[in-house]
């Protein structure tokens, strides 16, 4: 039987690893502005620090509704429709547990699992994001590569790879579960 602890540990790891794919979209979207603006470039002014202040300070929803216009898979979208809603109830309510409900062992054991499951397929959906992370990364190299013989090329900022911010995050999950 899970305990209060391992509830609000669960809490925890679920509403950290909705923070790290926030973030990851936030990269996507970045390096889609980075190759609009690139491929604008030449042919029409395109405000690319506008938008990307505006994606910085969006709320996950938004992001969704954002990264939706670049991609076409469309079970990856409904499925992070679908944990925005969880993540939602998770980040305003988990938190807030009165009395019966902290000493109802069976409710605890059964909401620490359903976060479990939910913290699972989080993982997944920050996995399915950051191989477009990657790709996006092989694009921009290329393209950097290509425009480097021109001196008045803009450079394209630095950026942590997907596979440097990976190993932030499985460093982050094995130093708390010590």
């Amino acid at each position: 039987m899970k305990t209060s602890t391992d509830f609000f540990d669960a809490v925890t790891r679920c509403l950290i690893t909705f923070q790290h794919l926030e973030h990851s979209l936030k990269m996507v979207l970045f390096r889609l502005e980075l190759l609009t603006q690139a491929r604008l470039s030449g042919y029409c002014h395109y405000d690319i620090w506008s938008r990307l202040k505006s994606q910085m300070d969006a709320p996950l929803g938004r992001l969704i509704e954002m990264f939706k216009i670049y991609e076409n898979d469309k079970k990856l979208i409904t499925d992070l429709r679908k944990l925005k809603k969880y993540r939602d109830e998770v980040a305003h309510q988990s938190l807030v547990l009165n009395i019966e409900e902290m000493n109802d062992a069976e409710g605890l054991h059964v909401k620490t699992t359903e976060l479990e499951e939910w913290n699972r397929i989080a993982k997944e959906l920050l996995v399915r994001v950051g191989a477009r992370w990657a790709k996006l990364d092989d694009i921009l190299k290329e393209m950097k590569v290509e425009k480097s013989d021109d001196e008045d090329s803009e450079k394209i900022p630095a950026t942590p790879s997907i596979e440097e911010y990976i190993k932030r995050i499985e460093d982050f999950y094995e130093s708390n579960e010590k």
